[in-house]
């Protein structure tokens, strides 16, 4: 007797000729039954508007990569929400935006460019001071700062998506994530005292104001400015 395996259902079934013909007839069956509750879900499924809802949330491309192709975004504070034009921020102010890449290259050029007018000087001369001896401190110095000799300073960038105005209000900064450019807010810290040390001197952090462009939710305007103060630099002061 001629004995042939079927695959059913994950399980090997060894069966002469006498039941295959059964087991194929298994086979349709569960298939046609397959059919009929999928297309029964998909019925009840658009009967439904929280399940479709639900299931339209889920299978949603949320996480495809932004681009132009996703020309607006809604930004938010509370309940107050705006639509905002990507392609009119670029039209009147695309210079205020940058991609992270963009940042990293301005970053890099300004550090290569202060190095090699200050860095030397400054690290002969400020390695010399007590507060100093240590090397590891002094190429921290040399890499990060601006090679200022009273209180070196180091820059970075923050790209916020609210921020707290002059006024003690918070706002709504435009950034346009859809296309991963962004209003990026440069920042100084200082990272030691340099010369400026003893009893007559202390390091301490200058603010600037400086206009960034929000979400206006309260006129038909898509945005307007509004003013920032921003910890920028490092000053010597006299104690």
């Amino acid at each position: 007797m001629l004995h042939i395996k079927l695959f059913l259902m994950g399980t090997v079934f060894d069966t002469g000729t006498e039941g295959i013909f059964m087991h194929i007839a298994i086979m349709y069956y569960l298939h046609y039954t397959l059919v009929i509750t999928v297309v029964q879900g998909w019925l009840a499924l658009a009967q439904d508007p929280v399940l479709s809802q639900t299931f339209a949330e889920a299978f949603s491309p949320v996480r495809v990569r932004p681009s132009l192709n996703n020309p607006v975004q809604s930004l938010c504070i509370g309940e107050q929400c705006k639509e905002i034009k990507t392609s009119k921020i670029l039209k009147y102010y695309g210079r205020l935006f940058n991609t992270q890449e963009e940042i990293n290259g301005k970053l890099r050029d300004w550090d290569k460019l202060h190095r090699q007018k200050y860095a030397k000087s400054f690290i002969s001369a400020v390695c010399r001071l007590q507060s100093f001896k240590s090397i590891k401190i002094c190429r921290k110095l040399r890499r990060k700062s601006d090679s200022d000799m009273c209180c070196p300073t180091i820059r970075y960038f923050h790209k916020n998506s609210t921020l707290v105005n002059t006024n003690n209000e918070l706002k709504v900064l435009v950034q346009l994530t859809n296309i991963d450019k962004y209003q990026f807010i440069p920042h100084g810290q200082c990272i030691s005292t340099g010369a400026c040390s003893g009893q007559f001197g202390r390091c301490e952090t200058e603010i600037i104001t400086i206009p960034l462009l929000v979400v206006d939710f309260q006129s038909s305007l898509y945005c307007t400015f509004d003013m920032f103060d921003i910890p920028a630099y490092c000053s010597c002061k006299s104690i």
